[in-house]
């Protein structure tokens, strides 16, 4: 019996997901036609770039430190 209403439980909550997934979808679509009769688009996307990029960058830094902690490690245990 358990088993049944956990099963009819992730049924509703995946058939919500997809309700909110979709009216969500439909106003961005609402709110990018509003950015573009604006003339805000370019700014939106130079934002987006620009957060892109630094977190890019964030994980190509730490990516070299933690190679660098890695070797150190290495030549102390050597």
């Amino acid at each position: 019996m358990k088993f049944g209403f956990n099963q009819s439980i992730r049924k509703a909550l995946l058939s919500l997901m997809v309700f909110l997934g979709i009216s969500t979808a439909l106003k961005a679509s609402d709110a990018a036609q509003m950015l573009r009769a604006n003339g805000k688009n370019n700014a939106v996307i130079a934002v987006l770039a620009i957060i892109f990029t630094g977190l890019v960058l964030y994980l190509v830094r730490l990516d070299r430190k933690i190679r660098r902690m890695e070797q150190d490690q290495k030549n102390k245990q050597s």
